[in-house]
């Protein structure tokens, strides 16, 4: 999806931003800029003096008030579209951060169950100890000399020697276990984290249609200096009424 959502979002800046520059791009030190309003665009410049025409001074405000309906309708869609990359960028990260956490969660229970792992097996390594010792000490009571016959002097150590054994083989069966679980919880965050790749790049990628490279002007402040050109061309066009109103 997030290249759908880049896609779309682009295009709708450009088809904003094409309503200047006859749809062409500007490059620095290549573009030359032409004005093809006439002397008059720039509220810098003085204004028509009391000579000018009618005609001149209608067109001219015609001129203004296209440029102001083409202002008002890139801010508009600068604005909107800006408010809908926002939302789509905070849902992107609220995902990624809920993602992240998920990672985290699996690989810290990864880690657990290899701690109790390794005191199990620590365990069992113990509980063999005592069995091996066990045989060490009373060969008789196990295996061949037992059913041989010969002296035991204590019967019961080879059922809690067949106890022992039987806890060793659990306790390395549930390491054995835990660990697999481990193995498969790292696998589990390792995919989440190789999905969060093109999620936060997706993230930095809006946030580049918002915020410039210091991160200090977003789009909303290119909106109102839009607005603001609209106004004062609506300025222009009310000082041409004051100055010529048998021209309307």
């Amino acid at each position: 999806m997030r290249v759908f959502i880049i896609r779309a979002v682009q295009e709708k800046y450009r088809q904003s931003a094409d309503v200047f520059g006859q749809g062409e791009q500007y490059a620095k030190g290549v573009t030359t800029v032409t004005n093809l309003d006439g002397p008059m665009t720039d509220l810098l410049l003085p204004l028509p003096g009391p000579t000018r025409s009618c005609s001149f001074v209608v067109s001219r405000v015609a001129g203004l008030e296209k440029e102001i309906a083409d202002l008002k309708v890139l801010a508009d869609s600068l604005g909107k579209s800006g408010g809908d990359t926002e939302a789509i960028l905070l849902a992107l990260k609220e995902q990624s951060a809920a993602m992240t956490a998920e990672a985290n969660q699996k690989e810290a229970q990864a880690n657990d169950l290899r701690t109790q792992a390794a005191a199990k097996t620590v365990e069992a390594d113990a509980k063999q100890t005592q069995i091996d010792k066990n045989k060490s000490d009373y060969p008789a009571c196990f295996g061949y000399y037992y059913y041989e016959g010969a002296y035991c002097p204590d019967p019961d150590i080879a059922i809690a020697t067949a106890k022992l054994e039987a806890e060793v083989s659990e306790l390395r069966s549930q390491a054995a276990s835990m660990r697999a679980d481990a193995t498969r919880l790292d696998a589990e965050a390792a995919e989440i984290r190789k999905e969060l790749v093109p999620l936060d790049k997706t993230i930095a990628e809006l946030e580049g249609l918002i915020y410039d490279v210091g991160g200090t002007v977003d789009l909303g402040k290119i909106v109102r200096d839009l607005r603001k050109q609209a106004e004062d061309k609506q300025k222009e066009i009310d000082q041409y009424k004051r100055d010529y109103p048998k021209c309307f």
